[in-house]
């Protein structure tokens, strides 16, 4: 509900930008004349859900193949607005934020064990040496080697870190738009903490957080 109501957002919030920024280039803007993109008049007419309807109708992403989504100029502010959003509040907790590769090697899945658990979503191949490649689902096991890496002693610790990445899942049902497609743009953040008590402590403010990035996006929530 969450996710649709987003996209719901987005769509309306799409024309904010398209009132204020906006209809070639003129004085640093661009005209929506010459805009990528324009409004649909007719879309298709066995889309499922209404926020995918809206978001072709609007001009804010075009279709590649099932489940893989192009954004346009619109959709792309869009993201890069809430984008600011999220990390504002990331950077208010102490977070600091890295980026971490979608191709992971399959030993550091193996490993945590959770390649059996995503088995059928995980993408795999090989490199041209034969080492077994994986497309991360989530980074869960790429940000704890980045960590290991990064020599982190428990005086750094409790450490924040979090990203906009990314990650790609073979979906079997990809037939709602932005909703469950096989490619999309994650943000995740993980947590490293001293203690289990020092984690319980922080996680209420990582949940106000949240809180807080869907009230600025103006995003009903119900609080589980």
């Amino acid at each position: 509900m969450i996710i649709s109501t987003l996209n719901s957002v987005i769509y309306a919030r799409g024309y904010y930008f398209l009132d204020h920024g906006a209809t070639a280039i003129y004085n640093g803007f661009m005209r929506y004349s010459g805009l990528l993109g324009k409004t649909l008049r007719e879309i298709p007419q066995d889309l499922k859900a209404k926020s995918h309807a809206l978001l072709l109708q609007g001009g804010y992403i075009r279709p590649l193949s099932q489940g893989l989504y192009s954004f346009l100029p619109l959709g792309l502010k869009v993201v890069n607005n809430i984008k600011r959003i999220i990390g504002r509040e990331m950077n208010a907790l102490g977070g600091q934020e890295v980026n971490v590769p979608l191709v992971n090697p399959l030993e550091i899945w193996l490993r945590g064990g959770r390649a059996e658990a995503v088995d059928k979503e995980l993408v795999r191949f090989r490199d041209r040496s034969g080492k077994m490649l994986v497309l991360a689902a989530t980074h869960e096991e790429a940000m704890t080697e980045l960590v290991k890496t990064c020599a982190v002693s428990y005086r750094d610790l409790p450490l924040l870190l979090y990203e906009f990445q990314l990650h790609y899942r073979d979906e079997e049902k990809v037939k709602c738009g932005l909703i469950r497609t096989r490619e999309f743009l994650m943000k995740d953040a993980y947590s490293f903490h001293r203690s289990t008590s020092e984690l319980n402590n922080f996680f209420p403010k990582m949940f106000s957080a949240y809180q807080k990035i869907f009230r600025n996006c103006h995003v009903e929530f119900i609080t589980a």
